[in-house]
């Protein structure tokens, strides 16, 4: 028997918890106020799109990983979703340690790895039920249902109690494809006593029980039913389920299915090989649809977001080099839009309206959500009954709904806790929690396969260019050039006076204190003319001393 008080718990979200994406756990065991082992559950990506010009991923704190040496055991992974493993090749490089995860996201992180170009370690492939002893920890990982396959719980005994880690889950009893969410297991884990539940906000602002992924069969069979000629369905490429209900409905309506997108076809073929779906009967290669009218025709396509890369972006814009989107066809949008992508899917939309095509999407789109709405949160809630309850996943408003679920559903007020990315639950082994403030956790940014740790300056200076324009100052003999690019409205004659005025004033004395303030002068400048103030860049003259 451990005396209380020798041994604590540290929780510390790197990501996730605040803001959506890069989700990322961090579990440390203390003991007799030493840090201890630690373990990692999952380490994912966000899409910063235009937030961040240049940059394509928000990532966790990688500093932390990589600081924690040898005491990081391994990652633990819930589920293949990029904003659960999209950081994973990153973290590798700070810390490798081996990771843990079921069949089809040890594929899918093979996958990431390979894109990367990052040596893949350690993975161990586990199975749903299965449990792992991974130094003081022992995990189990339980059945969920969620909008990819095999995603699972975590139920982890450690020194001090038991934690249930929810991952991403909904409350389906009869899932298209795979097991239901093991409610059975979670309430024998709840019987033995859960010290913490950890669990997932995203779906907490909603009322009600989701409806599960058979709910969207009847909009899909509606949407398809009187469609005149080619019918493109638009979802998630990792969305397995929804795939067979797609494949579901073009089998009773003697369509054809092809897949458009490579990250569609790429998950397809891990799916298919881990059997966990079928399609040979109404699967044709794209190159074969010309075989069958377009009466008979459909595609799954990808670029549901957005992105400008994808299969639907491109069809949009008419540059898929054998497909195209014509007057009576119809685009069937299957996939929520995610907060920040509205622009970029309304450019998408438009593009594809203005020829004609019927678009169904909106309060008429065949689409249920792979998150649990506040009667699956609270569902989780009684089964398990913990002493302490933290919400994860998600922004502050669907943190603070989910926390006043778990209110009502018993949890005591003071048990209930608020965290954010970077501050840390500390639990003691007495059972005495307590939440300990911290330095909000970094968020590293990725482009092209590098990172970038500390990017503010070069985002600060992309946002500037890509708002007002770039103001080039170069000091030649006391009398400096201005170069103006991407200034709109055009320099008024006076300002661009002022400019130069203050270039040759300043400039006059050597030094970055007087190239500095410069900068600064211009912005002033642009201020007070009520313009946005560029990026200023100073090129010394060569010639000074």
């Amino acid at each position: 028997m451990t005396r209380s008080g020798t041994r604590a718990l540290r929780l510390t979200p790197l990501g996730g918890v605040g803001r959506f994406g890069r989700n990322c756990l961090l579990v440390e065991l203390e003991e007799r106020g030493a840090a201890g082992p630690a373990l990692l559950i999952d380490c994912g990506a966000r899409f910063v799109h235009d937030e961040a010009p240049g940059f394509d991923l928000g990532l966790p704190d990688l500093e932390r990983i990589g600081a924690l040496g040898d005491r990081l055991l391994g990652t633990v992974v819930t589920h293949a979703h990029e904003d659960h493993i999209g950081a994973l090749p990153y973290a590798a490089r700070e810390n490798d340690k081996p990771l843990w995860a079921t069949a089809f996201a040890a594929r899918m992180i093979e996958r990431r790895f390979a894109r990367v170009g990052q040596p893949l370690g350690p993975l161990h492939v586990v199975e749903l039920g299965e449990r792992r002893d991974i130094g003081p920890f022992s995990v189990r990982w339980l059945a969920v249902s969620h909008s990819i396959p095999e995603a699972s719980a975590l139920v982890i005994d450690t020194p001090v109690g038991r934690l249930v880690h929810s991952g991403d889950f909904r409350v389906d009893r009869e899932p298209v494809l795979g097991p239901p969410t093991d409610l059975e297991g979670l309430t024998l884990a709840g019987d033995e006593g859960v010290l913490c539940l950890l669990a997932d906000s995203t779906g907490a602002l909603t009322e009600g029980d989701n409806p599960g992924e058979a709910s969207v069969a009847a909009a899909l069979d509606a949407a398809v039913a009187d469609a005149p000629a080619r019918v493109a369905v638009a979802l998630f490429a990792s969305h397995v389920q929804r795939l067979q209900l797609v494949a579901d409905t073009c089998r009773k309506h003697g369509r054809r299915l092809a897949l458009v997108g490579l990250g569609l076809r790429e998950v397809h073929t891990i799916a298919r090989e881990l059997g966990i779906i079928t399609l040979d009967d109404v699967l044709i290669d794209e190159a074969d649809l010309a075989s069958f009218p377009r009466s008979r025709q459909c595609l799954a396509v990808t670029g549901t977001q957005g992105e400008p890369q994808s299969a639907l972006s491109r069809l949009a814009a008419d540059v898929h080099p054998t497909l195209r989107l014509e007057r009576g066809d119809r685009l069937v949008m299957s996939a929520r839009v995610i907060p920040g992508n509205e622009v970029g899917v309304l450019q998408v939309l438009e593009a594809i309206a203005e020829r004609g095509v019927d678009i169904v999407d909106g309060a008429r789109a065949p689409h249920v959500s792979g998150h649990g709405y506040a009667g699956d949160l609270e569902a989780l809630l009684l089964a398990t009954r913990p002493s302490t309850f933290v919400a994860l996943h998600g922004n502050a408003r669907n943190l603070l709904a989910h926390q006043q679920v778990a209110r009502r559903a018993g949890v005591p007020a003071d048990r209930v806790l608020d965290l954010r990315d970077g501050a840390t639950v500390r639990i003691d082994d007495d059972g005495s929690a307590t939440v300990q403030s911290g330095e909000r956790a970094k968020e590293p940014l990725a482009a092209f396969g590098a990172v970038e740790h500390f990017p503010d300056g070069a985002v600060a200076a992309r946002r500037r260019m890509a708002r007002a324009g770039v103001v080039v100052i170069h000091a030649q003999g006391g009398a400096p050039d201005v170069l103006l690019r991407g200034l709109s409205p055009a320099l008024p004659d006076e300002l661009l006076l002022q400019v130069r005025g203050q270039a040759r004033a300043l400039l006059a004395a050597a030094g970055s204190e007087a190239e500095a303030e410069l900068v600064r002068g211009v912005a002033r400048l642009f201020r007070r003319a009520g313009r946005l103030p560029p990026e200023v860049i100073v090129i010394p003259d060569d010639d000074r001393p």
